[in-house]
């Protein structure tokens, strides 16, 4: 939020992000030759050593695959809305400098984690945001995927309230490659726990 003042009349200039949701298929070009499909082309399936609540050494295997339903591409426009105080004059136009927004696209997949005492996975969500990428310049960089424990069916290590009732899992990658598992468990009595820990930046 900015204060400028115009010919002594003070003007409120308020900057948000304003989403364009859309559709898109999986081999449709987007930001800097991003696709869906190469989005998803490079991870492999791979394992991960981390530790539990206790510090004990976890192994999990981790895959992700594609899910069923369509990707959606978010057009993200930086948009100012202008206010003169004690007028009606209200405008909105959109960003005149550097884009401070980031495009985004959300895919369908399937996550599976396997391991000694766990064995957890299904439908979630693929987040990759453009423009975030690394060094090199790849527009997918930064890809998270998180996941909603089912507590009729995935198992985890247990915490100190005893097993997972509740939770989420948290998935990073970076160039195909895990760069963080974590997962987040709400047990019986409401404590709230990370009973699995990975990070290899």
């Amino acid at each position: 939020m900015i204060l400028l003042f115009l010919l002594g009349c003070p003007t409120l200039v308020e900057s948000h992000c304003e989403l364009n949701p859309h559709e898109v298929d999986d081999d449709e070009r987007l930001a800097v030759g991003f696709t869906v499909a190469g989005a998803l082309s490079d991870i492999a399936p791979q394992t991960v050593e981390g530790i539990d609540l206790f510090g004990e050494p976890v192994s999990v295997d981790v895959m992700l695959t594609r899910g069923e339903g369509a990707a959606l591409f978010e057009d993200a426009d930086a948009v100012d809305v202008v206010t003169r105080p004690g007028t009606n004059d209200v405008t909105q136009t959109t960003w005149l400098g550097p884009d401070p927004c980031q495009d985004a696209v959300e895919v369908p997949v399937v996550l599976t984690l396997v391991g000694e005492g766990v064995s957890a996975g299904g439908p979630a969500t693929l987040r990759a945001v453009l423009g975030l990428g690394d060094a090199a310049g790849e527009a997918e960089g930064v890809r998270s995927v998180e996941y909603a424990l089912d507590p009729a069916a995935d198992t985890l290590p247990a915490g100190l309230g005893g097993a997972p009732v509740s939770g989420t899992v948290w998935v990073d990658y970076r160039d195909g490659a895990v760069t963080r598992l974590e997962a987040f468990a709400v047990t019986a009595d409401g404590a709230r726990e990370t009973v699995i820990w990975y990070n290899a930046e």
